[in-house]
């Protein structure tokens, strides 16, 4: 540390009480406004427009490099602004929209239908990228350095987000199915009520971040706003535990994006029946709630690295049931893809302080605050996936003998052949970003809790000296 005293770290919470409970909330409302796009529109384009899956990857795959390259200065841009509460309005408006967008399969000729469905993804998915570093840079401020208030709050978007899935998983399915029965756009329909509880989710956190960002608040203490781009890619260059975290998250977030494109096609083909996916959901998403309340004293006893492994090792085995056995059984299913949760939810009660406590190290090292934009390579990996996820997707349709034809009337020949190739691809990526985040992730919570303390202490003597500095201070 910078003197001979041992910063004082705070080894308990000290947020307002209601803070992790709005943030919770938070989580279980926004929850809803990624459901749609995430979840189910593969499947619509597929199933519903016409459009082929090879058409689809190679449209997507435009739009996801474009979706990719935006990723990589939003971090600089919200990095510089002084204010980043007003992005919270802007972000879910444009993103809402391009959902509802994606979903109405219009009765147009093939080409204009494309043009429609690349404009939606990239209202949907260039405003995430801003609202995922908004969201980070705003737990930054509100927990301030103490590790205790940074945890009590990402452990509680881990409650929200786990029990969203009870209510997704619920409704969702039934909810389409409702308005398909009676003759209406189902997916058109619940696209736009899950709109409408994202908005609400990004007001609410908009209206209780307001004392932590007052209107006279500079963005950062200490010269985040100096950095230019350039500088901000080489010092994420020279951090080794930002570049561990960057290729292991790539990593799980093809893998993530393979999976979850390939749920709704396992209900369809393999087990015959998509109402499934409503109840599996459900029973998954109660183990998950479960899991994520009795977790985190696990994760607190193993630490943020041996948190991560256990979830790497425990997925892994996972896939490897179901990869063995799956296929047409959807209990075998049910069961192994919620008892998952065991180790998501250890080493999701951590969240984003992986990177923060990289970001961190690096202020308290370097003494340049760069803590955003590192926060917000986080995104990277799941621009990556969706890109990549498209082309290994679609061979992995067109290997097991799919036919996409529109109205729902599509067909699958080897439903064995798609279960297996499907979670083996997904194993695989897990494994390899297990190998490059246990071999290479060095960072002890200890010292990344000293070197937040230490920030945190120069950055109140940065700010009194800049006070006293001040015209009319009476300290000038």
């Amino acid at each position: 540390m910078s003197s001979n005293a041992v910063p004082v770290v705070e080894q308990k919470s000290t947020l307002p009480r209601q803070i992790p409970w709005v943030y919770a909330i938070y989580s279980f409302l926004s929850s809803f406004g990624t459901t749609m796009p995430l979840t189910f529109l593969v499947f619509f384009i597929t199933e519903y427009t016409g459009v082929s899956p090879i058409t689809m990857a190679t449209v997507y795959s435009v739009a996801r490099i474009a979706d990719l390259i935006v990723s990589l200065f939003s971090g600089a841009v919200i990095q510089r602004q002084k204010r980043v509460r007003p992005w919270l309005i802007i972000i879910p408006l444009i993103s809402g929209l391009g959902g509802v967008v994606s979903f109405s399969n219009p009765n147009i000729a093939l080409a204009p239908k494309l043009v429609i469905l690349i404009i939606g993804y990239c209202c949907i998915h260039f405003p995430m990228n801003f609202s995922t570093v908004v969201g980070n840079t705003i737990l930054m401020k509100i927990a301030g350095a103490n590790p205790a208030n940074r945890v009590a709050i990402t452990q509680m978007q881990l409650r929200g987000m786990s029990a969203a899935r009870i209510g997704i998983s619920a409704i969702s399915m039934p909810l389409i199915l409702f308005f398909l029965n009676i003759g209406l756009p189902g997916y058109f329909y619940v696209a736009i009520i899950y709109f409408i509880v994202f908005m609400i989710a990004n007001y609410m956190l908009y209206v209780i971040s307001a004392p932590y960002e007052p209107k006279d608040a500079e963005a950062s203490v200490v010269n985040a706003q100096r950095v230019s781009i350039g500088q901000m890619y080489k010092a994420a260059g020279s951090n080794k535990a930002i570049l561990v975290l960057l290729f292991s998250a790539i990593s799980v977030g093809i893998a993530g994006q393979v999976f979850g494109t390939g749920v709704m096609y396992y209900y369809n083909y393999s087990i015959g029946d998509v109402s499934y996916q409503a109840l599996a959901g459900t029973i998954a998403g109660f183990v998950a709630l479960g899991t994520a309340i009795i977790c985190p004293p696990i994760a607190r006893r193993l630490g943020k690295k041996n948190s991560s492994v256990f979830m790497y090792c425990w997925v892994s085995l996972i896939y490897v049931v179901i990869m063995l056995f799956g296929d047409g059984n959807v209990w075998l299913y049910i069961i192994a893809t919620s008892v998952m949760s065991l180790g998501t939810s250890i080493s999701g009660t951590w969240g984003i302080n992986l990177w923060l406590d990289a970001a961190e190290v690096q202020l308290y090292e370097t003494g340049v605050d760069n803590r955003p934009f590192l926060m917000s390579l986080n995104n990277i990996p799941i621009k990556l996936g969706f890109i990549a996820s498209g082309p290994i997707f679609a061979y992995i349709l067109e290997s097991s003998g799919y036919v996409a034809n529109p109205g729902g009337l599509s067909t699958m020949a080897d439903t064995g052949w798609f279960v297996t190739i499907w979670i083996g691809i997904t194993l695989a990526l897990y494994i390899v970003a297990a190998l490059v985040f246990t071999l290479g992730y060095r960072i002890k919570d200890d010292y990344a809790a000293e070197c937040a303390a230490e920030n945190a202490e120069r950055a109140a003597a940065a700010a009194a000296e800049a006070a006293a500095a001040a015209p009319g201070s009476t300290k000038a």
